[in-house]
């Protein structure tokens, strides 16, 4: 009876995060004003750390001090709990486990999956396993807990998986990778910090990972100890197995004051819960340690908003012609900033472009084309990277839109965060539960320079508007290229209003005035212009032109107009160069910075090179859809295209489909819509993207330890 007790008080005793320096439930400093810390450790990026499975409150070896080093080319690992990616301690990675090209799902809710482990995996007992469903739409992930059952020398993994409700009954790409699972039972982390800067706190966040989450999973502690004191400075348990409502990441923050000015050596320890009724199985997880303290000097380094509204054309806001009411907000912000009225897109496609914004690299350099090609980013630092190098508290949220993890877009962000729809038609509301957790990551980190990217797909095809814009732009229900365009442009609409309320939110934090705002698109969208609908397989200017738009008190004019052309390949040289950083020598765009500071020399020299400039863009999807919505059957990717503000090219190489290459320009001057090609392509206008052809389809090699496939890991 006194056993039986004390397991249904573990179980009913869900968290507790008791303080005996000072505990904020929260990584943002109360009375701080924003700006007024400063990141000065991450623990994560540091040797500072020395793992042990000794037992609680044991002697420990010494400890190794906080010391600059070369970070490693794979970084820290990351922890995904819920919805959102994090850093934490570095770990084995994945290891690919077994592969189905042609995997029917299912259609029961879930099903038993065995399969052969290779022989690095086989010395285990249980295996912490990734299940990806890929299709062409994108990739879901369960995790598992796999049983590994059978002789040494032929191994079983024996798994339970959920089977998505979207895809059951469906043919996917099913990958299974697994790794060792983290030491159950006591496990500590140590690290040394020489001297604690005045008013230091140690701010971290913590978790429990699926597949920790099986109603049988055994509940975690968590203990901040200063070494060789039993008393700590913070503790908790989540019990995630019995409580869903622990199914996420939950923050704290440690007052280090009292150990101002010495020597401090701290132990991160978790524990799994054995109690005797439960699963010894479960990941608890630390996630983004750091330390800060106050910021030395008066200066602090403007924060970063970057903010992507996936395949929003230019032609369809207010301030870039659109006569229609479909962007009251966005219209007020450029006359706060800066327009820039000719912003080309370097893809057609989600990926590609966006990994241009987060790189200043074109596609054919970055590799990113689509879901089926990995990045050769390990020779290049992405914005996250670089701006979390200079002491920036970085975070992404995105929504449906194909910016996997593991094709490099979570790279540098200390929180990564999908929202996901399960459904085939994306929730109505979707923005505004972005919205809120936009809100939330800034109300925590007000106090240190931060970069925030926000990625929405809300404007994306199906064109779901909420019930109330519905009609307002057209006759709700028609068909047609046009009534298509009408359910755009309401949606358009109503994401304009949320993105108003988000600005709203935002302006109580008081970091509006001291933020560079960024809000752009990663490509356009077409109905029926060039006989296509959608985006991803032309290069028209109504799938290439996007908003471009920033916002930056004391750093750029109100109210002004930039007529060059610019590409979304500038925004990360503009941006570093705003904040007086340097720019990375493989950046492939310019800075735009010298339009609006330095002397008249310099921006008339960049006004002549904008002018003169090409650039370049490709169009990767697999499924042209015609006006008609049939599919364009001769249609085979890439293309290629090179603009100047008064020039375009258009290349489609030669593949089986296409025997004869195709090569095309067209006189933007006297035909801005673009009807019809001109009867001869000059040799000094089709060359320049003739040669950046050669280059993006030149063969690449393949990463040293591993390669991609539709976006996951496969050992060679």
């Amino acid at each position: 009876m006194p056993q039986i007790a004390s397991n249904h008080m573990r179980r009913t005793f869900v968290w507790l995060a008791l303080s005996f320096a000072s505990v904020t439930l929260g990584c943002s400093h109360p009375d701080a004003p924003p700006g007024s810390e400063e990141i000065v450790w991450r623990l994560v990026d540091w040797p500072s750390v020395e793992s042990t499975p000794a037992p609680a409150f044991y002697a420990p070896p010494r400890g190794i001090e906080l010391a600059p080093i070369a970070l490693a080319r794979r970084g820290p690992s990351r922890a995904l709990v819920g919805e959102e990616e994090r850093y934490t301690f570095q770990r084995p990675e994945l290891t690919f486990v077994h592969h189905d090209r042609s995997f029917e799902v299912p259609g029961s809710t879930t099903f038993p999956l065995n399969v052969g482990l290779p022989e690095p995996l086989r010395p285990c007992d249980v295996l912490d396993t990734d299940i990806t469903f890929a299709t062409v739409g994108g990739s879901t992930v369960e995790h598992v807990a796999g049983r590994c059952t059978g002789p040494a020398n032929g191994r079983t993994l024996e798994l339970l998986v959920t089977s998505p409700p979207t895809l059951r009954g469906a043919h996917v790409d099913l990958w299974v990778h697994g790794r060792p699972p983290c030491a159950q039972g006591i496990r500590q982390r140590r690290f040394t910090i020489p001297e604690v800067p005045p008013g230091a706190r140690l701010a971290f966040s913590y978790g429990v990972e699926s597949p920790g989450w099986e109603h049988d999973a055994a509940a975690a502690t968590f203990h901040v100890l200063v070494d060789g004191n039993p008393k700590p400075l913070f503790f908790a348990r989540l019990d995630p197995g019995s409580n869903p409502s622990q199914r996420r990441w939950f923050e704290a923050s440690v007052d280090l004051g009292a150990y101002s000015g010495r020597r401090l050596s701290l132990v991160l320890q978790t524990a799994v819960d054995r109690a005797d009724d439960r699963g010894p199985f479960s990941r608890p997880i630390w996630g983004n340690p750091m330390v800060i303290a106050r910021r030395v000097g008066s200066t602090t380094p403007p924060n970063v908003i970057l903010i992507s509204i996936d395949a929003l054309r230019a032609r369809s806001i207010g301030a870039y012609g659109r006569e229609r009411a479909t962007t009251p907000f966005l219209d007020a912000f450029a006359r706060e900033g800066v327009l820039f009225t000719q912003a080309v897109a370097q893809s057609t496609t989600t990926p590609a472009s966006h990994m241009t914004l987060f790189t200043s690299l074109y596609p054919g350099t970055h590799g990113v084309t689509d879901l089926t090609h990995g990045s050769d980013l390990d020779a290049y630092g992405t914005l996250a990277e670089i701006l979390r190098q200079h002491g920036y508290a970085t975070a992404a949220v995105t929504e449906d839109g194909l910016l996997e993890p593991s094709l490099g877009f979570d790279r540098g962000f200390d929180s990564y965060t999908e929202t996901k729809n399960r459904g085939a038609e994306r929730a109505l509301g979707h923005l505004e539960h972005t919205a809120r957790i936009v809100a939330e990551w800034l109300a925590k980190r007000r106090d240190e320079p931060f970069f925030l990217f926000v990625h929405s797909a809300q404007v994306h095809e199906p064109y779901t508007p909420p019930s109330q814009y519905r009609g307002i732009f057209g006759v709700a229900g028609a068909v047609g290229p046009a009534d298509a365009l009408d359910r755009y442009e309401e949606t358009v609409r109503y994401t304009d209003d949320q993105l108003a309320a988000l600005w709203q939110s935002i302006a109580p934090l008081g970091v509006a005035d001291h933020t560079i705002v960024v809000i752009t698109s990663d490509h356009g969208e077409e109905f029926g212009e060039h006989g296509a609908l959608g985006h991803g397989t032309q290069l028209f200017d109504e799938t290439l032109l996007v908003p471009l738009i920033m916002r930056a008190p004391g750093l750029l004019p109100r109210g002004a107009r930039v007529d060059a052309q610019v590409g979304l390949i500038d925004v990360l040289p503009t941006l570093l160069d705003l904040l007086h950083l340097p720019i990375p020598v493989h950046a492939e765009g310019r800075s735009l910075a010298a339009l609006f500071h330095g002397d008249d020399d310099g921006r008339a020299r960049l006004d002549r090179d904008l002018e003169q400039r090409e650039l370049f863009a490709e169009a990767w999807d697999g499924v042209r859809m015609r006006s008609d919505g049939s599919v364009d059957d001769h249609w085979q990717r890439p293309l290629y295209a090179s603009r100047t503000p008064t020039l375009k090219v258009l290349y489609a190489p030669v593949v089986p489909s296409r025997p004869t290459a195709l090569l095309q320009t067209f006189d933007l001057l006297a035909d801005p819509q673009e009807r019809t090609p001109a009867s001869s392509v000059p040799a000094a206008a089709s060359d320049p993207l003739l040669h950046y052809t050669q280059i993006a389809t030149r063969p690449r090699v393949a990463a040293p330890t591993f390669t991609r496939t539709n976006g996951v890991i496969e050992d060679p």
